[in-house]
């Protein structure tokens, strides 16, 4: 992984009263940082499109758009976040927090929730503590809609595996 590019693409005033969050890539080359720009534009702006975000919300959210560039195009065991199948299912990926924590702390972010898409067009993701992995799959932006009304309402996952894990 190369040195990271850091963008504020979302301001609406200053970070210690927004909620924020930080976007980054994985498995993106420095010849397709234009492609995920600009899947991070159609991100924010379907995520602006939902309700209550378009309503209440979307003023007191700020991104920061996090450049890494990959040295392989796609995933693999190499990839800058080694996002990768989790679970049972292939089309739950999942990035490595602690990678994406070091990459977004060296580039001196604060952040509620972190986003990492990951250069692959299959549909799937996942959502986890304040880790969100999507793919360049268009449905995605429920997904991270979901993530952030988790976060901000502090509900818990209603499918959780574990019974009485969330009360009700």
């Amino acid at each position: 992984m190369d040195a990271a590019s850091c963008t504020k693409i979302v301001n609406n005033g200053a970070d210690g009263k927004r909620f924020l969050i930080a976007i980054t890539g994985d498995g993106f080359t420095s010849s397709q940082l234009d492609a995920f720009h600009q899947t991070v534009t159609a991100l924010i702006s379907g995520l602006n499109a939902i309700v209550p975000i378009s309503w209440r919300l979307q003023d007191a959210i700020n991104v920061y758009q996090l450049d890494t560039v990959s040295s392989q195009s796609g995933l693999s065991p190499n990839s800058a976040f080694g996002t990768a199948s989790c679970g049972t299912s292939a089309s739950n990926l999942s990035a490595d927090p602690t990678k994406v924590s070091t990459a977004l702390n060296a580039a001196g972010l604060t952040w509620h929730l972190a986003v990492v898409i990951a250069n692959t067009s299959s549909a799937g993701g996942s959502f986890g503590g304040s880790l969100c992995t999507l793919t360049l799959d268009s449905g995605n932006v429920a997904l991270l809609a979901r993530a952030i009304a988790h976060l901000v309402a502090g509900l818990g996952v209603e499918y959780a595996t574990q019974p009485g894990s969330y009360p009700d």
